[in-house]
């Protein structure tokens, strides 16, 4: 595509390597993302080299959107490590919101017992 000598094969060799892209990203899509099977709601594809990434970002920004919103996550060398903090921070969130809900049926369960003892000792 950048060594096409004119406008137009420049322009359907950009067609036939988003349309390949495509092609790739759905294979993924059906490939890897099987959460009913135990996998994960989303997948990366990972592109190594930065140019083609902003590339895709700006000339197929389009086609990135919607694979996304079917979890498939387009990334780069200089992105992927920030989409794996942003993983490990809802990780995180989640054990803390797991933790925050044990905490909360020990305390009612406590209360309980607490109320027990209490209507206890008012009688006697």
């Amino acid at each position: 595509m950048i060594e096409a000598k004119n406008k137009n094969d420049r322009e359907k060799f950009k067609k036939a390597f988003l349309s390949d892209v495509k092609n790739h990203l759905e294979k993924v899509a059906i490939d890897y993302i099987k959460p009913r099977h135990g996998t994960a709601e989303f997948a990366f594809v990972y592109i190594p080299s930065e140019s083609v990434y902003w590339f895709l970002v700006n000339e197929g920004y389009e086609l990135l959107r919607d694979f996304a919103r079917k979890g498939v996550q387009v990334v780069s060398p200089l992105t992927l490590a920030h989409k794996i903090e942003i993983i490990k921070a809802g990780v995180h969130s989640q054990k803390l919101s797991e933790e925050a809900e044990k905490m909360k049926r020990a305390i009612l369960e406590l209360e309980s017992i607490i109320k027990t003892m209490e209507r206890t000792w008012k009688t006697t």
